[in-house]
């Protein structure tokens, strides 16, 4: 058994978004930025991040998503058609931190990166405590437009695995930090995805030890407490890292933080119930 000294010392040397899932799994909700409002959006950080929650992932709305559920869809246009921008985000997000320290991670695409700037986004991604960026329009070939920026800042670019990526796997993961996005198969029909899952996983292994986290955003499994229960067993558990969840933001229509924390709160404690036993990472 580690002495404590030990496990700060390896635990410091980390990647500070590796560290998350060191010695447990990690929970990570997903919320759409600005739906139904950027002031919901703030309160269901703040709820998130007293429920529990290890990491949340923010998605700054686009308007032409690509791997996404038709409800994340939905809420990102109800959020662009609110007039959100990227300036009100970081702006919310400045004013949040004096009152929360989870760490936060961003979901975007490439070209709202390119028309920000990528050393304004970066650069602002550090002053607001977002430590990590999900691009998902990204071919790791094209990173190097980003990886100066973001390295400059200190915020890593987080890679994403889908099945289709088997032969690409090690040019994707090979240097990669933080964690790998995993998706897992998204097909009408399929019996089973823990077989894609564990081979995804195994393969990222073979490149480093780095921690995969399963998506159950835009999969079967993310859809009901049945199928989450039945997929995600012994074998997953002990494959992954953590779980990428999606919260209903369409149901919050009283911006009140006794609505968002009804809501939400039952939500957390039943997915911490079913996912975090001890990490093997």
């Amino acid at each position: 058994m580690l002495l404590l000294s030990e496990i700060i010392e390896e635990v410091i040397t980390m990647n500070k978004l590796s560290a998350i899932f060191y010695q447990n799994k990690g929970l990570i909700p997903c919320i759409p930025l600005g739906d139904p409002s950027l002031e919901i959006s703030r309160e269901l950080i703040k709820v998130l991040a007293q429920g529990g929650a290890d990491l949340i992932n923010l998605v700054i709305p686009f308007s032409d998503p690509v791997a996404v559920s038709p409800e994340m869809e939905a809420a990102q246009n109800r959020a662009l058609q609110g007039g959100i921008t990227q300036d009100k985000i970081f702006e919310m997000l400045s004013s949040l931190r004096e009152e929360v320290s989870i760490p936060l991670i961003f979901t975007t695409y490439a070209n709202p990166i390119f028309i920000y700037g990528p050393e304004a986004f970066f650069s602002q991604c550090r002053a607001t405590g977002v430590q990590g960026v999900i691009v998902q329009d990204l071919p790791v070939e094209e990173q190097g437009e980003f990886l100066p920026a973001a390295d400059a800042h200190g915020v890593t670019l987080i890679p994403m695995v889908f099945p289709t990526s088997e032969d690409r796997i090690p040019k994707i993961t090979s240097g990669a930090a933080g964690f790998v996005y995993c998706f897992p198969p998204y097909r009408p029909g399929e019996e089973s995805v823990v077989p894609v899952i564990t081979a995804t996983v195994s393969q990222v292994a073979t490149v480093q030890e780095i921690p995969c986290v399963i998506d159950l955003i835009t999969s079967p499994v993310g859809h009901s407490k049945e199928a989450i229960t039945t997929e995600i067993n012994g074998e997953i558990l002990e494959a992954v890292a953590g779980f990428m969840v999606n919260i209903p933001t369409g149901a919050l229509a009283e911006p009140t933080r006794e609505a968002i924390l009804g809501l939400i709160k039952g939500h957390i404690a039943h997915l911490k119930q079913l996912f975090l036993a001890p990490s093997s990472f």
